[in-house]
């Protein structure tokens, strides 16, 4: 499975729940189905975007999700997330210290 096992997985959710035959019809997803996929890759954080324009706030999707998957933020234009505000897993912190020379300062730009 694509993700098995990540630190963070960055999924959209276009829809509420109560818009699930929006999101099959549009090939999108709702809050609830990228919690389940971050649930079944075991992921240790979920962070969602894509939201609809037609929805006037993303709390109740948001809702929707940290209710089967509670780690999850909703993600927002330019949000940055720094590597050391993530439990990574000890494989990533060694890939991390390798690649950086020891130093351990990045970040996640969502766009």
């Amino acid at each position: 499975m694509l993700g098995r096992d990540a630190d963070i997985l960055v999924s959209e959710a276009t829809y509420a729940d109560d818009e699930i035959e929006k999101a099959a019809e549009f090939k999108h997803m709702t809050g609830s189905q990228a919690a389940q996929v971050a649930q079944a890759a075991q992921v240790k954080r979920l962070l969602i975007t894509h939201f609809s324009q037609a929805l006037s706030t993303v709390e109740k999707t948001l809702d929707e999700a940290r209710a089967i998957f509670p780690k999850t933020d909703a993600a927002f234009d330019l949000m940055k997330i720094r590597c050391e505000e993530i439990e990574l897993s000890y494989k990533s912190q060694r890939l991390y210290e390798r690649c950086l020379g020891g130093v351990f300062d990045c970040a996640l730009r969502i766009h």
